[in-house]
């Protein structure tokens, strides 16, 4: 190949990349770093992020400095970075256990639609008799939680630039973020609410809603990406990252 279709880029994003507070985050980005000296890890704070969404999405901007929940600001901002400037995302609390270079490059293939790489964080494989947080109800066939059954993980992906799908996310993502901002006015902004609108059952729908955002797509296990989880993936060879889920964002 003579060049890289996913580039070796880490994206992160926190709301100042020059303070970086939260030890586990720290800790993260130290691993990322030590594990991959070859890649670049691009760590954007809010004023960084909303000048790369003012350069590549103008008509999103007002929303998203609007938002005050970091999460929904990361979110859009994820797809936006994967669809422009292609590589991996990672979320702060994202610890790699190995390089994901391997990854990246046995899907770095020439040829064909945009590569995107996406894990699986709730199917058949070890959620089929999980019941929905709160209720009786199987988790797979909730829509708070899934789409058409399935979710895939958000927190860790690796894309190709241009691909549809993180085109889709991104557009439903802004949209959703209307959807947010009115909910908070009412007082009735909850946690199903951002994973519904932006968050990964949003990327979910937009992914897999249409066989031209399906593209290019290549989905792996849950054990890549999300190793402990739900209690019910188990953390195997296979594991690239180990989710801390600092979730700070939930009590803002």
């Amino acid at each position: 190949m003579p060049f890289a279709r996913i580039p070796k880029i880490v994206h992160m994003t926190c709301p100042d990349a020059d303070r970086i507070e939260n030890p586990v985050w720290a800790q993260c980005v130290a691993e990322w770093r030590r594990l991959h000296p070859d890649y670049e890890i691009r760590i954007r704070g809010d004023k960084e992020a909303a000048a790369f969404i003012r350069r590549h999405a103008p008509h999103a901007l007002e929303r998203w400095s609007a938002m005050p929940i970091g999460a929904v600001r990361a979110d859009v901002y994820r797809y936006l970075a994967l669809y422009v400037e292609g590589g991996v995302y990672a979320d702060m609390d994202c610890e790699p256990l190995r390089s994901i270079e391997s990854l990246r490059a046995q899907y770095d293939e020439p040829g064909g639609p945009p590569p995107v790489v996406l894990g699986m964080e709730i199917g058949d494989e070890h959620h089929a008799n999980m019941k929905s947080p709160g209720s009786l109800i199987p988790i797979r066939a909730d829509p708070r939680w899934t789409y058409r059954g399935l979710c895939l993980c958000q927190w860790c992906m690796l894309a190709a630039p241009k691909s549809d799908a993180m085109h889709q996310a991104f557009h439903k993502a802004v949209g959703g973020t209307s959807r947010i901002l009115k909910a908070l006015k009412r007082g009735k902004c909850i946690h199903e609410t951002v994973t519904t609108s932006t968050g990964p059952v949003a990327m979910t729908r937009a992914v897999l809603g249409s066989p031209i955002t399906r593209r290019g797509v290549r989905i792996v296990t849950s054990e890549f990406f999300c190793g402990g989880s739900h209690g019910r993936v188990p953390l195997t060879e296979k594991a690239y990252v180990r989710h801390h889920f600092t979730a700070s964002w939930k009590t803002r």
